[in-house]
């Protein structure tokens, strides 16, 4: 648990230096001529002795404030609150005492912080208001002269177990390195890089977007920033992608209609396609994860097609979570509707049109390959090569990364090879399929057997099948991002995806679909 979140906060930010009562009374002096401006906003973090950090994040109005700890959900409210030009006091109730002095230099408030005889370090930096309607502008893909890209987006409304899973505002996913972070605004234009997915300070990383005359964001500029002293290295230019994207409908076998958004790369056709399924969740077209994949692909060159689960967003049908064999293969003739739409346009390769998909797609994918020779090849993420028997009870050993467990993977590996397989299995019709095949599964998924699955694909490629390939990344959860144990409650600390992630994808592609 959070050291700071155990404490009685007593905080006291003055010029001088640290205070040894918990109280502070602001007096005034000649010198002092900077203020405090409020409302306002900060971002910033504690650095204890012995080098860790917490995150936090201030809102100060005239006679009130809140301070939260970042990810948390928790709010304090602080008492007391004494302001007098660069100075400021303030109370938050917690369980034991803390007190805070510092002062504000005008671009900062930088001070040091007291408990029980131990003495901390803080920072907290402006943060700048910026309107929905500049957030907007900022909104899409950016290649750099590299070839890398990353894409800009807004991060959705999620928390559980007292935890926000995505930062407050805009958030970047940078496809030469997998981070995933929040984005914190502090001037026009202007955005520092969190350290984390749902985590700020320590600032390490800076964005400047950059508009034309008429104000038009045409790319941005990326450097890394001295997170103490605020140096920042030479930009590197980004310019935004102009990615064609547009709603499109088509038609699965048993006439449910569905939903989907096509998008196509910035670069001339026609192009490789490939469209992208979802996990068991009532996934939609333009979500988060739909967001991620489609600027990726895109800025990749492959035109990619998104869609809306049956049952959710615009399409009809009714959804249904359960991985049993209808369900599976309903949405297998979804998927070969979508890849036969795909051949219906002038942009797309027909003979180069794939599959893509996280978690239940990994069996949804080999039933739609196994009934559709117009899917070329396909890429699984943490997709399983294993019943649907043996990855429940996987599940019952893991809980799915809910909580963490003392089993180890030696004791449950053994208790799958003494279980009968049961409901729906791929294995053997991955053993038949022609298509051309990349798995990647994490090391710590906690939500299905991913080394049994490695395994059992191990014995199919055995046997001849040249046409796959898998990778295993280290310290990956089943969401391919970088974990130390694949727990849930790890997703808001996490710096992204594993560094190796997309970098597998991107040489995949470049050796199989030219």
């Amino acid at each position: 648990m959070s050291r700071f979140l155990l404490i009685l906060a007593i905080i006291s930010l003055s010029a001088c230096t640290p205070q040894s009562t918990p109280t502070a009374t602001i007096e005034p002096t000649q010198a002092q001529s900077l203020q405090i401006p409020v409302p306002s906003d900060w971002a910033g973090g504690i650095t204890h002795a012995d080098g860790t950090t917490e995150s936090i994040t201030i809102h100060l109005d005239g006679t009130s404030g809140t301070l939260n700890v970042v990810p948390k959900v928790k709010t304090y409210e602080f008492e007391n609150i004494q302001r007098l030009d660069s100075k400021i006091s303030f109370k938050v109730t917690a369980e034991h005492e803390m007190t805070f002095s510092g002062g504000y230099d005008g671009s900062q408030i930088i001070g040091q912080a007291e408990q029980n005889g131990q003495t901390d370090s803080f920072t907290l930096l402006p943060l700048f208001a910026e309107t929905k309607e500049s957030i907007n502008d900022f909104l899409g893909t950016y290649q750099f002269e590299s070839g890398e890209s990353l894409h800009i987006n807004l991060a959705p409304e999620y928390n559980s177990s007292g935890l926000y899973f995505f930062g407050q505002g805009l958030m970047v996913t940078h496809f030469g390195t997998g981070a995933i972070r929040a984005l914190y605004p502090i001037a026009n234009d202007t955005f520092l890089v969190g350290s984390a997915r749902a985590i700020g300070y320590p600032f390490k990383e800076q964005i400047t977007f950059q508009r034309d005359s008429n104000g038009n964001v045409l790319g941005l500029t990326w450097q890394t920033r001295n997170p103490d002293t605020g140096e920042l290295s030479d930009p590197e230019l980004a310019h935004r992608l102009a990615l064609q994207s547009e709603i499109v409908h088509f038609t699965s076998e048993d006439g449910t209609n569905l939903t989907g958004l096509l998008t196509l790369p910035a670069t001339s056709g026609p192009y490789p396609a490939i469209m992208s399924l979802h996990g068991s969740e009532p996934g939609t077209k333009d979500n988060f994860g739909s967001q991620q994949m489609s600027a990726f692909m895109a800025s990749h060159g492959i035109a990619i097609l998104t869609y809306d689960k049956r049952g959710a967003g615009e399409s009809e049908g009714s959804y249904v979570e359960a991985a049993s064999e209808r369900n599976l293969n309903l949405t297998a003739q979804d998927a070969i509707a979508g890849v036969e739409y795909l051949k219906t346009r002038p942009e797309i390769k027909a003979d180069q049109i794939g599959l893509t998909g996280f978690s239940q797609a990994g069996w949804v994918i080999p039933l739609a390959a196994s009934q559709s020779e117009d899917i070329a090849y396909f890429i699984i993420l943490s997709g399983p090569v294993t019943s649907v028997g043996h990855e429940d009870v996987f599940s019952t050993y893991t809980n799915d990364g809910e909580s963490a467990n003392n089993y180890s993977q030696e004791v449950i590996t053994k208790r799958l090879a003494d279980t009968p397989h049961s409901g729906f299995d791929s294995t053997p019709i991955i053993a038949n399929l022609k298509q051309l095949g990349l798995w990647i599964w994490g090391d710590q998924d906690k939500s299905l057997p991913s080394f049994e699955s490695e395994s059992n694909l191990k014995e199919i490629i055995a046997q001849g099948k040249s046409n796959f390939s898998y990778v295993m990344l280290a310290n990956a959860d089943h969401n391919l991002q970088e974990t130390t144990q694949g727990l849930f409650n790890e997703i808001p600390y996490s710096p992204g995806y594993q560094q190796d992630y997309y970098k597998t994808i991107v040489e995949w592609l470049k050796e199989n679909i030219k």
